[in-house]
């Protein structure tokens, strides 16, 4: 599907090849979803250059044009994008050391106020469930 939507960008605009081992400073705006815009350098004198991302897709013997419908506006590209959905009907309960590792983080300021609610609300595992192995990483 990405196919559909995006080009092989190793071109500008104006046909000049793009060297990403080169590139300093990667731009993408809301105004104009077909492209985004790169500088070779930091310099903010610098004008932008225009890579589009749309356009010519397939083999080298058989560019066409991508055969992708033009969104009308806004809503018709949110549209475009699956609504995504939820794994866990509830929060999944974390070992006990874990847990007070959190409230302690919570406690000496090292987690912001505004998530603390999130840190409290958190359950500690029964001591009957398996242990998770990727959980200390």
């Amino acid at each position: 599907m990405a196919k559909d939507f995006i080009m092989n960008a190793n071109k500008t605009d104006d046909g000049k090849q793009i060297n990403w081992l080169k590139l300093k400073w990667l731009r993408v705006e809301k105004s104009d979803y077909e492209s985004f815009l790169v500088k070779e350098e930091l310099d903010d004198d610098l004008a932008f250059i225009r890579i589009p991302i749309k356009g010519v897709t397939g083999s080298r013997k058989s560019r066409r044009k991508a055969a992708v419908p033009e969104p009308q506006d806004t809503l018709d590209r949110v549209a475009m994008v699956p609504e995504p959905r939820a794994i866990y009907s509830s929060t999944l309960p974390i070992s006990k050391a874990k847990l007070a590792d959190l409230r302690k983080m919570a406690a000496t300021g090292a987690i912001l106020d505004s998530y603390k609610g999130f840190y409290e609300g958190l359950k500690e595992r029964e001591s009957s469930e398996p242990e998770d192995n990727n959980e200390g990483n």
